[in-house]
């Protein structure tokens, strides 16, 4: 064979080694992409790991300190944490092993509930003349365990009350006049805790409103199957958005052939923290009207009811239908939270105040010294209220006999914003005038000191020091003036003006809410202001009902 030429062979060996140059140039590319992904992936594995790590440890480290360290109080947070984490309600809790509750009341709870005055008290249940409903309503996303502490406060009145009206009947068993005595005596109070909305509050008021107005129908009906007699009062106490549930009921119930049924009649109405004029304008902090409305929308029915993106709380606030029945009732009561103490619901919408009302408040005495006494416990009730200035101010609007003041207010700063916003807040004022005019009695209750969760401010060495008085400069009446205006009582209540940075986390301590062990420890600085509630509310239902008892505030 002939040998090729030695140039052609060199070449074809340059060649064959470019080639194998190139390939193995291919392959560590390869080779370094494949190891470069793999670090990447690697490094991107271990950031994540790493963030969620710390995450996790952020949001942990505060429920392990509660869990290891049970005696440690880090600034409330362990407080929070059991009311906050900690919600399940317990049905199965027992008032008798609540060891504030037993310090405070425990020998009256004991003498009621001793078999011999249990079965007096059964027994005048069965004669009574007089059969006396009150509904306690929940709130937002409630049960009615939340109220259980109120329930229970006012049972304990009520059995003491009843006691009391007995041992009366028997010492004027003797005298001439026992029978007039005896028929304005024998009386028994119903006491039930709604349950129909439990877990069932994002539908809208007017659904709620109407399963509470048919529980409302079943309770009476089957109580009054145990009775021959037909005369009853209802009285309502709402809280939160149970006051607005309890507002659409009574309108709904009012048309009822219950109500002929029966010689029903409207007593007492009661709420605690509702937002009547809505959370429109009534929010925390200031937000857009837009934003308003984006969260309405992430509420359901309700949260479009509460922002007034339709007109139920306008119509429920003006429109007769809802405001005969409402003024119906001898007397009605709104407790507010007071110096920005309430997240959810501010003072001028729990009081239905207005920063361009003039409507009159005039300034009533403690709500305890105006009822009779009925416990030995009421001096010292007096005593924690007035020590710890829990309730700064009791307040009545009298009963309007005309509309020239609602006019006059409603056609208020005509020239002003005609935006979307100006009508809305004309219509905010409309709404508080229109509750005002029927007469209401208005509890401001300051929870600032009993809040556990709060940071002291330092104290400027320009301020001038408090006086002995607990009570607000703010709410004190001009020794000129003999009451103050809607808007003077809406400007003083709405900031908190302490001395101390406080969570707003008055809207449950306010009814003591009791859902479980943790929250019942947590909203015990409420339980004076519940048991001075109760107390009041009993007396007033057991009080004789007089036919020119006309709604006119006290």
């Amino acid at each position: 064979a002939t040998r090729k030429p030695s140039h052609e062979r060199q070449e074809e060996h340059r060649r064959n080694s470019n080639k194998k140059n190139m390939d193995a140039f291919s392959s560590s590319l390869l080779l370094s992409s494949s190891q470069s992904a793999e670090v990447t992936t690697e490094t991107l594995s271990w950031s994540l790991l790493f963030f969620s790590s710390i995450v996790m440890i952020f949001l942990s480290l505060p429920l392990f300190i509660y869990l290891v360290f049970p005696s440690l109080q880090v600034s409330g947070f362990r407080e929070l944490f059991r009311h906050y984490i900690l919600r399940t309600p317990d049905p199965d809790r027992s008032w008798a092993d609540d060891e504030q509750f037993i310090q405070s009341y425990g020998k009256l709870y004991k003498t009621i509930h001793s078999v011999e005055n249990q079965q007096r008290l059964q027994q005048s249940c069965e004669a009574a003349e007089v059969t006396h409903f009150l509904f306690l309503v929940h709130g937002v996303n409630g049960y009615a365990l939340d109220l259980s502490y109120p329930e229970m406060m006012l049972k304990l009145w009520r059995d003491n009350k009843k006691m009391q009206l007995m041992e009366e009947e028997e010492a004027a068993a003797e005298t001439k006049n026992n029978k007039k005595k005896r028929q304005r005596r024998q009386q028994h109070l119903v006491i039930h805790a709604a349950t129909w909305n439990e877990r069932k509050t994002k539908d809208g008021i007017i659904k709620g409103g109407k399963r509470l107005c048919e529980e409302m129908k079943q309770v009476i009906q089957q109580e009054m199957k145990k009775n021959k007699n037909k005369n009853i009062t209802i009285s309502m106490f709402g809280n939160s958005l149970g006051g607005l549930y309890c507002r659409y009921a009574i309108a709904e119930f009012n048309a009822s052939p219950v109500m002929k049924d029966y010689d029903a009649r409207w007593n007492v109405f009661l709420t605690t923290a509702t937002p009547h004029l809505g959370c429109a304008k009534h929010t925390y902090f200031p937000i857009p009207r837009t934003a308003e409305i984006g969260l309405a929308h992430t509420m359901g029915e309700t949260g479009k009811d509460l922002f007034q993106v339709n007109d139920l709380l306008k119509r429920m606030a003006t429109e007769p239908h809802y405001l005969n029945t409402l003024k119906a009732f001898r007397k009605r009561i709104a407790y507010a939270n007071a110096y920005g103490t309430d997240f959810p619901v501010p003072t001028a919408t729990a009081a239905f105040l207005h920063e361009r009302s003039t409507y009159p408040h005039h300034e009533v005495s403690s709500s305890l010294s105006s009822i009779s006494s009925i416990s030995d416990n009421d001096d010292d009730l007096v005593e924690i209220l007035d020590e710890k200035g829990l309730v700064v101010a009791n307040l009545h609007t009298h009963p309007s006999m005309s509309d020239e003041d609602d006019d006059e207010n409603e056609t208020a700063d005509e020239n002003g914003d005609d935006s979307n916003n100006g009508e809305h807040d004309d219509n905010l004022l409309v709404m508080s005038n229109s509750l005002d005019s029927l007469g209401w009695k208005k509890v401001f209750v300051d929870l600032r000191h009993e809040i556990p969760i709060g940071v002291k401010l330092p104290s400027s060495p320009f301020a001038k020091k408090s006086n002995n008085n607990t009570r607000p400069e703010q709410l004190q009446l001009d020794s000129n003036s003999s009451s103050l205006e809607s808007k003077e009582i809406a400007s003083a209540t709405k900031h908190n003006t302490g001395n101390r940075l406080i969570y707003p986390l008055g809207h449950n301590m306010i009814v003591a809410v009791s859902r479980c062990d943790k929250s019942a420890s947590f909203n015990s600085g409420g339980r004076p202001v519940i048991d001075a509630l109760a107390k009041e509310v009993v007396e007033l239902i057991f009080s004789p009902y007089d036919d020119s008892d006309d709604n006119d505030a006290e």
